[in-house]
């Protein structure tokens, strides 16, 4: 038992663990406190207290541990705890206050290779280093050779940003500037790469390009706003690479100071969208989205269409009229349409409505499997698709009686979907989608006009492969591109004279997207600058928000006024505001694609109230009522999504209780199922919680001492890293649907005293946090997720965001004033996320990049490890930002006298596998 307690190593997240529990007993303490007035027990206050209130407690959560109590914490000293004093306070983001790490070197310590810690990084600053320490090793391992010594080598070493840009823009000179960024063309097969032309994306492209005129028209200017768009192809990864290398000014436009860009307006894609909005909330800036997200609950996120919530709302009340209340959902893997089926899911439940099964296209099999399947559950036939233009375009060809689509907003008015191979099987369809002015509006008269194809390529560097794609014909006989014929005619021509041609359904939500932010700027430019619009004054960067805005600067200005103000909608002259972050004044429409045609007629709309005027609507295959019901709805055990099984919990009574949701085992073959035992991480989690709570209930730490009381508790709940498994316990017991007794003494478990949710992993706490927020009920706090942009959705963490680590990483090669440095990055959002803000900041830190290799998307590792080799002349040092193990030892196969760099420990290392170079692994937030 010695030697077993002596080689016992702490994990690193343990301590984070312990931090969430003593966080949620401090805010609860401080809660008792004030609603229970110093009276012992838990009073109906405490038990009563909103969201609002626990979140505010914990965001409060600012207390210091001695040393001495680091030391004892749940720990052992061979352990090397940090033995400072440690401040658990959490910023107004959510995120530590503190981010610190220790940098370790995987070297050979006495007989065997270990971990060998060589410097602490406590909050931005080395408070130790020991580079004399850090040992590498040749070839065979069994010598050290010297540390690299070199600058930047003599040939060009550029960074892969730093190159020339390699991406097209359209620019539009202006004196402030819109960043627009629009998915031109369809996901390519890596996440840097484009398919095919989007026309929904170039026609939205085509009226951002419009609106900038529109917008100084609007503030009577002519050249106040000015726009870059680029083209994100669909792709979260590609979108914030640009906009980040952009704004930074790491990629460089001729004729623009990225310091002008005042606004972002996109993206095409709701999983971009979600993505630039993480990377413009953690610098303050806005985003405004002309197409439903996914990431509503970010306060620097603004939309000009209706919420998720309003499309759920629409298609319940839509399904309500018609009287059914049993039915299948089909989806697009995209996160908006995910959310909208999230929030449709949990609306159906309170009206009654079963949803008998839910299929994802891409994850359940194609197109036609997917319809294959519907049409198996003939009781069901009203089947809501959830899903993009495109995937609605290659449904529809499908459809057979006695199905019924009931459509979203995604392709709810959009032409695109009604392609010639699916219009015959549209009728009677049902839609939900932008409302459409009742007559042309000013862009489509535009858009209608004549146009010069000389002058349209010169300001939309796409423009002709849209007009290609448009007219199936080639503008160049050297150039075919798959096309047989060449276009003629094209010099001059009217685009909307293309048979193919669809104006996308958000045009008009471009328009109020520029239009909101030319509004808001030119209102502080009157404010602040003398000669209103006329000019840029300095005062108008850096002026305080009027009225009740917080912080300093445009940026606090913009978003104050885009939550406050009233705009003007060009295409209509009505005015609108930003309710709740999105646009609800105008509603939603209800559509039916009548027999014998192939357009939307509107025959139902949701403002001012919900209508629907069933006597105008043509059902599908020419049936007069739809029969899709079940009867019972109770007896639908497919309506939850409610846990059926019995899961694996610990209890520790309490009169107040802590949730929490640990990996004891790891996912199963299916969403709902658990796997073998994992070996540490939910164990050891859940033994620092029961020690937390014993030293809390102890009385051994005043901030968080009840006075004996009150008594913390626990339920700690198994979900196999399973975000299926999380959502189903934590919403079947927060409902009452899953009682767990006290197998103690019986009783049932009270659930209304569970006060706080703690979650592990990314993907449980995203998956999680939008639930808890829905349910109404009580905070959720991680000691281990880490991705960028969670505080957007309301999680408080005690671990650092990833993106930390990069800044870390940097200051260790500049420690040892390396210049430049190779990339090997994981194939994941981990990988991407950290890959591109390293590239970023090792651009401003001058550390050249000559090559960025990403894990299977260009190669496996063996030959991933060829292509270092190749620009070992360069660099000896690479950077591997990874979370996957195996990725790790397999690239330490062949020392090949490589430095290696990692953002995680890279496994049980023996000394023919281990690392020639440094180890480096985040140490928790201490």
């Amino acid at each position: 038992m010695a030697t077993a307690t002596a080689q016992y190593q702490q994990n690193r997240l343990v301590e984070p663990a312990i931090d969430a529990a003593f966080a949620y007993a401090r805010a609860l303490r401080s809660l008792w406190q004030t609603k229970c007035a110093g009276a012992r027990g838990v009073c109906a206050a405490l038990r009563g207290a909103t969201y609002a209130e626990l979140s505010a407690a914990v965001a409060a959560t600012d207390f210091s541990y001695t040393a001495a109590e680091r030391i004892a914490r749940y720990s052992t000293a061979s352990s090397e705890p940090d033995r400072r004093v440690k401040q658990l306070r959490l910023t107004d983001t959510g995120e530590p206050y503190e981010t610190n790490y220790f940098v370790h070197n995987l070297r050979q310590n006495g007989t065997a290779f270990a971990y060998v810690r060589v410097g602490v990084r406590l909050a931005g600053t080395f408070s130790e280093w020991r580079s004399g320490s850090v040992n590498v090793y040749n070839s065979a391992r069994d010598a050290v050779i010297p540390l690299p010594q070199f600058a930047c080598p003599a040939a060009p070493c550029s960074g892969c940003l730093a190159a020339a840009p390699d991406f097209k823009f359209a620019h539009v000179p202006g004196q402030l500037y819109l960043l627009g960024v629009f998915s031109v063309h369809s996901p390519g097969s890596s996440p840097r790469s484009c398919g095919a032309v989007s026309l929904d994306g170039s026609s939205e492209l085509d009226a951002f390009l419009y609106s900038v005129s529109q917008a100084n028209s609007l503030v009577n200017a002519t050249d106040l706003i000015g726009a870059v768009a680029i083209d994100d192809c669909g792709s979260s990864v590609l979108g914030q690479d640009l906009v980040d290398s952009l704004l930074s000014g790491a990629r460089r436009i001729a004729g623009l100071d990225p310091s002008r860009i005042i606004g972002v307006v996109g993206s095409g894609s709701a999983s971009s969208t979600d993505g630039i909005a993480q990377l413009l909330a953690a610098q303050r800036r806005s985003l405004i989205s002309f197409r439903p997200a996914a990431l509503t609950s970010s306060p620097y996120l603004y939309q000009t269409v209706a919420s998720a919530s309003a499309e759920a709302e629409a298609l319940l009340s839509t399904l309500a009229s018609l009287s059914v209340n049993y039915v299948q959902l089909v989806c697009s893997p995209d996160a908006a349409n995910q959310e909208i089926a999230r929030l449709f899911i949990a609306g159906a439940r309170s009206r009654r409505i079963c949803v008998s099964a839910t299929y994802v296209i891409g994850v359940n099999g194609t197109h036609a499997q997917v319809m294959a399947q519907v049409k198996t559950r003939t009781s069901a036939a009203v089947v809501v698709a959830l899903v993009t233009a495109s995937d609605a375009a290659q449904l529809l060809p499908q459809v057979t009686a006695p199905v019924q689509l009931v459509g979203g907003v995604a392709w709810g008015s959009s032409q695109s979907a009604l392609t010639a191979t699916s219009v015959s099987q549209s009728q009677g369809v049902i839609t939900v989608g932008e409302p459409r002015p009742a007559s042309a509006t000013p862009y489509q008269t535009w858009a209608g006009r004549t146009r010069e194809l000389a002058n349209e390529t010169a300001a939309n560097p796409w423009y002709s492969e849209w007009y290609e794609s448009l007219n199936s014909c080639s503008l160049s006989a050297a150039s075919m591109r798959g096309y047989t014929t060449l276009c003629s005619g094209a010099a001059s021509h009217s685009l909307t004279a293309s048979a193919r041609y669809t104006e996308s359904a958000y045009t008009s939500s471009v328009l109020r997207a520029s239009a909101s932010y030319a509004l808001a700027a030119s209102t502080r430019l009157s404010r602040v600058c003398t000669g209103g619009s006329g000019g840029v004054c300095t005062a108008f960067w850096f002026a305080s928000p009027a009225g009740n805005g917080t912080g300093t600067g445009l940026q606090a200005d913009l978003i104050a006024q885009l939550g406050d103000g009233r705009f003007t909608d060009p295409s209509t002259g009505s005015t609108f505001t930003f309710a709740d972050r999105s646009v609800p004044t105008f509603g939603l429409a209800v559509y039916n694609v009548k027999n014998g045609s192939a357009a939307y007629e509107a025959v139902g709309a949701t403002v001012p109230a919900f209508s629907l005027d069933t006597g105008l609507l043509q059902l599908a295959h020419g049936v007069a009522t739809l029969s899709s019901s079940c009867g019972d709805t109770s007896r639908c055990s497919e309506c939850a999504p409610y846990f059926t099984g019995t899961p694996n919990y610990l209890y520790l009574p309490g009169d107040i209780l802590v949730g929490v949701l640990v990996n004891v085992r790891s996912p199963g073959s299916s969403g709902g199922a658990c796997g073998p035992v994992k070996t540490g991480e939910g164990f050891g989690y859940t033994e620092a919680v029961r020690w937390t709570l014993d030293y809390i209930n102890g009385g051994n730490k005043s901030d968080v001492r009840f006075g004996g009381s009150v008594k913390l508790g626990a339920l700690i709940l198994d979900v196999c890293g399973s975000s299926s498994v999380a959502i189903s316990l934590v919403t079947s017991i927060s409902q009452g649907t899953l009682l767990l007794p006290d197998r103690s003494t019986g009783a049932n478990i009270d659930a209304s005293k569970i006060r706080s949710w703690v979650s592990y992993g990314d993907a449980v706490t995203t998956a999680l946090a939008p639930v808890l927020r829905d349910l109404g009920g009580v905070p959720l706090v991680s000691p281990s997720a880490s991705s960028d942009g969670l505080t957007a959705l309301g999680v408080f963490r005690t671990v650092p965001a990833s993106l930390s680590q990069v800044s870390a990483i940097i200051a260790v090669i500049n420690k040892f004033n390396w210049k430049c440095v190779q990339l090997v990055y994981s194939n994941n959002d981990y990988g991407n996320r950290l890959a591109t803000e390293f590239r970023v900041q090792a651009l401003r830190e001058g550390i050249c990049v000559p090559r960025c290799l990403e894990v299977g998307t260009d190669g496996s590792v063996a030959s991933i490890l060829s292509n270092i080799i190749l620009d070992i002349s360069k660099t000896r040092v690479v950077v591997v930002l990874s979370d996957k193990s195996a990725d790790l030892v397999q690239l330490t196969a062949d020392n090949n006298g490589l430095v290696f760099i990692a953002s995680n420990y890279w496994g049980e290392m023996t000394r023919d596998s281990a690392l020639s170079g440094l180890g480096r692994a985040p140490t928790t937030a201490g």
